[in-house]
């Protein structure tokens, strides 16, 4: 049977938790308390909190375990261990808990924790304990080049993150009311900067769930409430982070305002030998980027030859020579085409200290202006951001919204989770919960 709040509200409540491990080429391992499993902690992160930004940086959530290392069993270089060999990087990891029941009733369904994958498995032969580290599937994405994608016009925000997720070859579920269009979508970095940059335009948070699934949550985008949690039920206490709130006073905001460029020369490849025949030439460096597009090619030194792109992306280029002259020596190729300029207008608050915004995904005045005062109501709110101790609940996911209301703390608060931790050992469950608070989300004048 499906467990509810109430089973993890409880004041008798009981907590299971087991780990499921896939090994390649192997059923699954499933670890228990009593046998292997010793502690799990889980950290789940919908944007990571820095003096940079009070929301859009994205980040991975992670698993760590500990695990009882008898006879060696969970140590890697072990090689009397049935998972000898398949104790490395990738592994799947799959941590679940459920309330407990009497004896002879009805079990509760396993709810999951998430999906994880190993980034570091450690242990010696004669410890007593093995570590495994694991991260959802976005912590593999994190490092992966510049994607491929052209420049496009007017698009709306959910398809470019379509178009991002299907180019790191995953999918994921994104918000259908990412309707706001950018004049100009193109990528110039790599995925964590990109989802980053991305996600404080347009306040988005990119996250994984509970089941392992990748979801794109407008933040401005406001749903109803989730839950509502007291003393009598999960918080057992409350304190206030205002790292943000002490560093500025105001926003210092740049709004792009992009336009295509006249003709120029976008690149020469100078010095360069042409022979008879096709030569290549991948992923060729633009002089000037973005480049929107090229509209005619040069060739110098070589009478009989032709240009056919292969590749054009807004930082590089692939290309083709075909050349029916002889060999030739100390040849140029030059590409003439269009860039992106950039022509921007400044929006900054008055302040001593002002929290710097200068995005290339921010290109449009009245959004700017909203994005700024959304940023200011973060800096000046009474309570940004409440962090909770509480007992944890598996059935709350990062997005929910959660209000808290204590008596002995004297609050009454409704925020976004946007960062939930759960530990599990010996003395049971416990976790903590982060709320953003929604009237920083609200539309603001």
């Amino acid at each position: 049977m499906l467990s509810t709040d109430d089973n993890y509200n409880a004041d008798s409540r009981a907590i299971e938790q087991k780990v499921k491990i896939t090994f390649e080429g192997m059923k699954p391992v499933e670890v228990f308390r009593n046998d292997y499993l010793v502690s799990v902690s889980v950290l789940e992160e919908a944007h990571s909190q820095n003096n940079s930004t009070p929301f859009g940086t994205v980040t991975s959530n992670e698993v760590d375990i500990e695990l009882l290392n008898d006879q060696g069993i969970f140590t890697p270089s072990n090689q009397s261990s049935p998972y000898y060999g398949k104790m490395k990087r990738g592994v799947k990891i799959e941590p679940f808990i459920r309330p407990m029941t009497e004896e002879g009733e009805e079990e509760y369904e396993w709810d999951p924790l998430g999906v994880y994958y190993v980034t570091d498995w450690s242990a010696t032969v004669t410890g007593l304990l093995a570590t495994v580290t694991a991260n959802d599937k976005l912590y593999d994405l994190f490092t992966d080049n510049v994607p491929d994608y052209k420049v496009h016009e007017d698009v709306a925000i959910k398809d470019f993150y379509k178009d991002i997720l299907a180019l790191l070859a995953v999918t994921g579920d994104i918000d259908d009311s990412l309707t706001d269009t950018l004049d100009y979508a193109y990528i110039v970095s790599a995925p964590k900067t990109l989802l980053s940059d991305l996600g404080l335009a347009s306040m988005v948070d990119c996250f994984c769930k509970h089941d392992g699934s990748i979801k794109v949550q407008n933040l401005k985008n406001i749903g109803d409430v989730r839950a509502t949690i007291t003393d009598s039920n999960q918080i057992i206490s409350a304190s206030i982070t205002q790292s943000i709130v002490q560093s500025y006073d105001g926003v210092a905001m740049q709004c792009h305002h992009i336009q295509e460029s006249d003709v120029n020369s976008v690149l020469s490849n100078t010095s360069v030998d042409i022979p008879n025949g096709e030569t290549k030439w991948e992923n060729i460096q633009f002089s000037q980027t973005p480049v929107y597009r090229i509209l005619y090619t040069m060739i110098t030194g070589a009478s009989d030859a032709f240009v056919d792109i292969d590749k054009i992306y807004p930082t590089n280029i692939s290309y083709t020579v075909d050349s029916a002259d002889t060999d030739r020596e100390d040849c140029s190729v030059t590409f003439y085409g269009t860039y992106l300029e950039h022509n921007k207008e400044d929006l900054s608050t008055e302040g001593e200290n002002l929290l710097k915004v200068d995005n290339i995904y921010v290109q449009d005045t009245e959004k700017a202006i909203a994005l700024r005062q959304h940023l200011i109501a973060y800096l000046y709110n009474w309570l940004p951001i409440l962090e909770l101790e509480i007992r944890g609940n598996p059935k709350f996911e990062l997005g929910d919204i959660i209000t808290a209301v204590s008596t002995r703390y004297n609050l009454n608060y409704t925020g976004v989770v946007i960062k939930q931790t759960f530990d599990y050992s010996s003395s049971g469950l416990t976790g903590t919960l982060t709320l953003l608070n929604v009237d920083i989300l609200k539309e603001v004048g």
